[in-house]
């Protein structure tokens, strides 16, 4: 059995923020390619690939967005975040649109898929999205970590806030270590 933690991270004003059409200026931006309608200009938040690659000694990361898999696969790709294609968890992956009388919901079609795990989202734990993200792991309070949520302005200073983050997550990881090493009892003659 593995006692490898599972760290979900979110991708929109967690790892990037984008914008959306050709009518706004898209500055220091970097164009995403997309086989649609479709135009993004996204930047990279400062510091993404080394608290991915700090998050990557600690455990199993994967994202966990709620944007399309397309999306979520075309900002992989151009900022090199990583991930590996079953890495990626997108909407699709976890979600329906249920209708309502006044439009849409999404609603998760899957829950407590990983109860173990940890999320980092820049949302705060009661909003629609998160909501979903956290059913959908199954997860309590104290395994969701709020980051502060990355406009696209400089500086964007959130060391203080990933060092926290990465001790939490430490303290999980051998917490999840010592229950492991507990259950597999004595060792046998």
């Amino acid at each position: 059995m593995s006692t490898k933690l599972s760290i979900y991270v979110d991708l929109d004003e967690t790892l990037i923020h984008s914008i959306q059409g050709f009518g706004r200026n898209p500055g220091k931006r970097t164009p995403i390619p997309f086989k649609g309608a479709e135009k993004y200009h996204s930047l990279l938040r400062p510091a993404s690939l080394e608290m991915l690659a700090t998050l990557r000694n600690l455990g199993k990361v994967r994202m966990l967005t709620t944007a399309t898999r397309e999306y979520a696969k075309a900002h992989n790709e151009v900022f090199t975040l990583g991930f590996g294609e079953n890495e990626i968890v997108a909407r699709e992956d976890y979600t329906s649109r249920v209708q309502l009388a006044y439009g849409f919901v999404l609603e998760p079609t899957r829950r407590k898929s990983d109860p173990q795990a940890v999320l980092i989202d820049n949302l705060s734990p009661e909003s629609e999205n998160s909501r979903i993200k956290i059913e959908y792991l199954g997860i309590d309070e104290s395994r969701y970590f709020r980051i502060r949520e990355f406009s696209g302005k400089d500086p964007d200073c959130f060391e203080a806030e990933l060092k926290s983050i990465f001790s939490d997550i430490r303290r999980i990881v051998a917490q999840t270590k010592a229950r492991h090493h507990e259950n597999d009892g004595p060792p046998h003659p």
